[in-house]
């Protein structure tokens, strides 16, 4: 987690609490937002298919506006 962009962030005790829950049923991975979601979702088509829209203010990033797999 950082302090930087000011975007919307997950609640870290959130994110804990899906990692522990994650540990205990055996898992090997913790998708915690739904850009991740969007994008492990997006792996199983064609790589061409994969576009981010990143948007960029004074040469910082601030934000995933899309995630698509068209």
């Amino acid at each position: 987690m950082v302090r930087s962009p000011d975007v919307p962030k997950n609640d870290p005790r959130e994110v804990a609490a899906q990692v522990q829950a994650a540990v205990l049923k055996g898992e090997s991975e913790v998708l915690a937002d739904d850009v991740s979601h969007h994008c492990k979702a997006a792996l199983s088509g064609p790589v061409e298919a994969l576009s981010v829209v990143l948007t960029v203010h004074g040469g910082q990033f601030t934000t995933v506006s899309q995630v698509s797999t068209a």
